[in-house]
């Protein structure tokens, strides 16, 4: 299945397999439940009931511990954990405690 023009997803019964058309290369064989696109560089990864974000080279930029993910700056999310907001950066730094009922994105 065509995620969109840099990524495939191919499952069978067994696992979900991530294909980066740019790169020609197979990422992330069996490790998570899903794939979604969330940038031309980036794509979320599903591992039960929470998601993460993955890189065009297969790094895990954001482990899977989260509700939701959304972009906030080129190099920060915003990110939601038991119900409460929050902002990291890549590798889940925290920039921005999860304790906001909401953070509203960036305009401009």
């Amino acid at each position: 299945m065509k995620l969109n023009d840099n990524w495939l997803k191919f499952a069978n019964e067994e696992s979900v397999v991530l294909f980066n058309i740019q790169n020609q290369n197979l990422l992330a064989e069996g490790k998570y439940d899903n794939f979604i696109p969330f940038s031309d560089t980036e794509v979320m990864i599903r591992k039960g009931r929470y998601v993460g974000l993955m890189d065009f080279t297969g790094k895990e930029l954001l482990t899977c511990a989260y509700q939701e993910i959304q972009p906030f700056t080129a190099t920060s999310y915003r990110i939601k954990q038991k119900g409460k907001w929050g902002i990291v950066a890549v590798n889940s730094v925290e920039l921005l405690k999860v304790t906001y009922d909401y953070i509203a994105p960036l305009r401009g």
